[in-house]
């Protein structure tokens, strides 16, 4: 090359990458060839010489004017020896490959030197090793086959004193593609592609550098796949495509984007080498129930469109490419190997076409080639994103996935195994381990006479200044229980039972399930009208209440007991057992989502299994005091209620009202020597505002349920708080909870988030795909439950039973339960709670999971609380955050929304961040997310606060604009993506404003706001 050219539009977009991205090495090229006999090394010098005479290409380097890069000549590479002959025999080899390593990451000089070098390592007399590295603006794959294929040649003529047999290169075609036809395609069809679900991602180890794993495509799998190919009608590359576009599918990736690399050969460049290839996406949904050869067909036609425009980079036809980023997370790549060529004589070569770069630009790379002697495919990725154990696992999903893809191309995608044999029983078997025996033939009332019968004089229950012994209580129960017989209460029935926190309440729940009837809790503080209607839905006959609160039953047809009315007339001795495991314990309703309460049915079996389970957990003993608080509506106050009963324990009972009063509480846990107690993590937020909430020295455990339990809660919690935390999980419909974690410090410190831990005794936890097949550890999914603790359904609710209780794929017979809850099975076992699926949000194009902005949020140092809604009008939603700051912190958008940018892709990120004294909560204490929602949409702070535009800068700017993008008339609103500015314009753009008007801009300011007036204000901002 005798003179300074221009970059192609793929070379531009190639230099801009690596100018403000982030890639390393990626786009280096390496090559090696092991050379085994006599090496004549001045005929392989003069073979590289010819092939750099031949190809000047390789003989240049990167030249940059006025923002603008060429490609200007620079020194040819010659051919580098090393000799490591001298070295022990036993070295030579590990030293050998270290220095192929370090030519292929060794930077190469810009502005002077070559982008290609070339260095023989010598090992011995009769082996080498020859490592070519490229860069990718001058190289590509097909440019391996040419180059190894003329070095071949090159060689042997120099051996034999002749010149090399080669095709000439016809002249290069000038000119530039259009770029019309690209941007009608183009347009509409493109949008960011958001982050990728995969396995592992949850495990990477945040580190730099890049790794490589084998697919493992033996013989017979790539005989398979391409018979396939030929049954379908269509290519290797695109069944392979096709393959991993599905994988990701499963993953839940919907949209599934990859990015492809299509060759841009023309035939004058059959023979040359260079760069000729263009990068693109695969965009669009894909029908996961579509047979997987129709899949293949309309992959093969989408390629089909894509190689049509496949001249033009994307940041050319297509505004809003962002800058220095990859296309999509994941790519692919394919190349059909040509035969090795012949050398000179008994000399051997053996080529590494795919040596690794040790880099990555995006998040996975699948690498596909298929040889005459069979094909490798490799998936390269950056162990800072993703672990190298989930890539292991991806590498088997797809190689499973493939290989019954081309068995029976008639399975719709989501019918496709995807999991091997061993992760199968990893996720199904394994991590649902949990069968342990327990009191299945009996109820929980019964359990409580025993406990009686063991320690009758022990105090049972505590309220107030009234304490009840154990014979007294089932004494008083069985009294009562005699009375609910008589008023014709049996096994099936619901009673009503409206009453405040108080030794009564025990005895009229006991009561109730001693008589053989479901109990359903009826809470003071809930309005009469519901009170009625759960009444009335439920077919309850009689309530037991007290003579203050037997009004409110005024508007439901119903009988009233008086709980104080002592039936002393009665028998104190326990009942014939009425109710079997199987029949109902309570009923409980929770809200439904069409704004309905819906009963739910949990039997005394589920019940026993849970409560024995929390014995064996956290042995109670006499010692132990249980405080009950929680409203009896919610099925924490179950265990609450009938655990420390059923174990000789102490049961306080909290005033009313009083679980809401931290004061009270701490009051009450001092004085009454309370060692255990359960909180809502936001109750506990509250509590732990108390500066001498650590005066609680009695607590021994402290149970946390019903939201996210935070890391910075829990941190804060074991380092004032005496005692044990343990995080549980669990719906209303799986008798309280089915999974537990126990928080100390040397897990909960540094974690993102807090597992909800394994799955308790008996109970089974998986988490699936839309399709209801197992996902791979790390990849979220809904979590099913299945056990004893699964409940009989919703009362009078058979079309939503059999849609939320399913019967169990995993254990035939059994039912699952559909918790609609977003759940993740981490790599060591555990589970992740992730939050509702039906909170998901798709905001432009991308899948937003508000939960995980969330716990970004709360994982700031001066933010003690956060909640993120979906708000604005349907042509204006945007993500609001409302954020708390600790009692000592004054927390602000701007930081915090910096914060974020390290950690969440840019869609995630909030639009407003409002700051709060304190978030809405339920009725139970949860956040209440509806009801921010339904806030009015704050003005984000700064969106329209720039300082009014310099009218002279606004100009100058303006000037700038209309002379690189060769517009007259540009206004100062006119999109610069509009009017055809790509990557190579801004960077033209950036750098004539940073010369002429002393503005450094970070570029992706043009991005986020692409217009001139815009940019002036951003410019203001970023100055003032």
């Amino acid at each position: 090359m005798s003179e300074a050219t221009a970059m192609s539009p793929e070379q531009a977009g190639v230099w801009f990458t690596e100018e403000f991205g982030q890639t390393g090495t990626a786009y280096h090229l390496p090559l090696t060839i092991e050379f085994e006999g006599e090496l004549d090394v001045e005929a392989l010098r003069s073979a590289c010489a010819a092939v750099v005479r031949r190809h000047p290409v390789l003989a240049t380097t990167v030249r940059v004017s006025d923002g603008v890069p060429y490609l200007a000549p620079s020194p040819e590479p010659a051919l580098d020896v090393v000799d490591l002959s001298a070295l022990p025999e036993d070295r030579r080899s590990e030293a050998a490959w270290r220095r192929v390593d370090e030519e292929t990451v060794r930077p190469f000089v810009r502005d002077g030197g070559p982008l290609c070098r070339l260095t023989l390592v010598t090992l011995d007399a009769v082996r080498h090793v020859l490592v070519v590295v490229a860069h990718h603006l001058v190289f590509d794959g097909g440019s391996k086959d040419i180059l190894v294929a003329e070095l071949a040649a090159g060689y042997r003529a120099a051996c034999d004193g002749v010149a090399p047999d080669l095709p000439p290169l016809p002249e290069q075609p000038l000119g530039r593609p259009d770029e019309t036809g690209a941007r009608e395609f183009w347009a509409g069809r493109w949008s960011p592609a958001g982050d990728v679900v995969l396995p592992g991602t949850d495990a990477a180890d945040g580190g730099d550098g890049a790794e490589s794993v084998d697919v493992g495509i033996d013989a017979g799998l790539s005989r398979a796949i391409g018979e396939a190919a030929t049954r379908i009608g269509v290519t290797r590359f695109e069944l392979f495509l096709t393959g991993l576009r599905a994988v990701l599918l499963r993953y839940g990736n919907d949209p599934v984007t990859v990015a492809v690399d299509l060759g841009t050969r023309t035939e004058p460049a059959r023979h040359r080498i260079g760069m000729f290839v263009n990068q693109l996406p695969v965009t669009g949904d894909l029908d996961a129930h579509a047979a997987f050869g129709d899949a293949a067909r309309a992959t093969r036609d989408t390629l089909r469109e894509l190689y049509a425009v496949r001249a033009v980079p994307l940041g050319r036809a297509a505004g809003g490419v962002p800058a220095g980023l990859a296309l999509a997370p994941v790519s692919v790549s394919y190349r059909r190997r040509a035969e090795a060529p012949r050398w000179h004589g008994a000399l051997t070569a053996r080529v590494d076409w795919t040596r690794f770069n040790h880099a990555a630009r995006e998040t996975l790379h699948l690498q596909i080639v298929d040889a005459p002697d069979g094909t490798t495919a490799s998936l390269q990725f950056r162990p800072g994103t993703v672990s190298t154990d989930g890539v292991r696992r991806i590498a088997g999903h797809l190689r499973t996935l493939l290989r019954a893809a081309a068995e029976n191309p008639d399975q719709s995608l989501a019918g496709l195994p995807l999991l091997t044999a061993a992760e199968w029983r990893q996720v199904v078997v394994d991590a649902n381990d949990t069968g342990a025996d327990y009191p299945d033939t009996t109820t929980v009332d019964r359990l409580i006479a025993a406990q009686a019968r063991r320690t009758p004089d022990a105090t049972a229950v505590e309220s107030g200044d009234e304490r009840v012994t154990y014979a007294g209580l089932n004494a008083r129960a069985n009294r009562l229980a005699h009375l609910l017989r008589e008023e014709g209460v049996r096994p099936g029935g619901v009673v009503g039972v409206l009453a405040r926190r108080s030794a009564d309440l025990v005895i009229g729940l006991l009561a109730v399930l001693k008589a053989g009837a479901a109990y359903l809790p009826l809470d003071p503080d809930q309005p009469d009208e519901r009170l009625a209607f759960m009444l009335t839905d439920a077919g309850a006959k009689l309530v037991l209440t007290a003579s203050l609160l037997a009004p409110r039953l005024g508007g439901a047809d119903v009988r009233a007991v008086l709980l104080e009315h002592a039936p002393d007339g009665r028998s104190a001795e326990d009942l014939e057992p009425a109710a079997g495991p199987g029949d109902p314990a309570y009923l409980i309703y929770t809200s439904g989502s069409t704004g309905t309460p819906k009963g739910v049915l949990n039997s005394h079996r589920g019940l026993c299994n849970r409560l024995d389970w929390m014995q064996r957990a956290f042995p109670l003993g006499a010692d132990d005091t249980v405080l009950q608080k929680t409203p009896i509506g919610f099925d924490v106050s179950v265990w609450e209620l009938f655990w420390p009963l059923m174990t000789g324990a102490r049961l306080v009972m909290a005033s009313p009202g009083g679980h809401r009063d931290p004061a009270y509480l701490r009051e009450v846990i001092t004085e009454r020597r309370v060692t255990t107690v359960h909180f809502v993590p936001s109750m506990l937020g509250v509590f732990l505002e108390q500066p001498d909430a650590e005066s609680c020295a009695s607590l021994r455990r402290t149970i946390c349920s019903g939201e996210e339990l935070t890391t910075a809660l829990a941190a804060e919690f074991l380092r004032r708080m005496p005692g044990e935390l343990h995080n549980l999980y669990g719906p209303t419909e799986a008798a309280i909870d089915v999974s537990s974690w126990r928080c100390e410090p040397g897990l909960v410190a540094g974690r993102r988030r807090l597992p909800i831990g394994r799955p308790i005794q008996n109970m089974r936890l998986y988490v699936v795909d839309r399709w209801g097949n197992p996902v791979p550890a790390g990849v979220p999914g809904e979590l099913l439950i299945g056990g004893p603790g699964v409940a009989l359904g919703y009362l009078g609710r058979e079309e939503l039973t059999a849609e939320r209780f399913v019967p169990d794929r995993f254990v035939p017979g059994a039912r699952l339960y559909r918790t609609g809850d977003l759940a993740r099975l981490r790599e060591d076992g555990d589970l992740d709670y992730l939050g509702r699926i039906d909170r998901q949000v798709k905001l432009r194009g991308n899948r937003i999971e508000p939960g995980e902005v969330e716990a970004a949020l709360l994982a700031h140092p001066d933010v003690a609380q956060a909640a993120v809604v979906v708000a604005g009008a349907e042509d204006d939603r945007r993500l609001v955050a409302y954020v708390v700051s600790g009692p000592e912190d004054d927390v602000r958008p701007g930081p915090l929304r910096t914060f974020l940018a390290a950690r969440l892709p840019d869609y995630m990120i909030p639009a407003t961040f409002v700051v709060v004294d304190g978030l809405p909560v339920t009725a139970n204490g949860k956040l209440d997310h509806a009801a921010l929602a339904g806030r009015p949409v704050p003005r984000a702070a700064g969106a329209a606060s720039a300082a009014p535009a310099d009218d002279k800068l606004v100009e100058d700017v303006r000037a700038i604009w209309a002379e690189v993008l060769g517009v007259e008339g540009l206004g100062p609103d006119d999109d610069l993506f509009d009017l055809g500015g790509h990557s190579l314009t801004i960077t033209q753009i950036a750098t004539r404003m940073r010369r002429r008007l002393r503005l450094d801009l970070p570029l992706q300011v043009f991005y986020d706001t692409p217009t001139v007036s815009g940019v002036v204000a951003a410019a203001s901002r970023l100055q003032a």
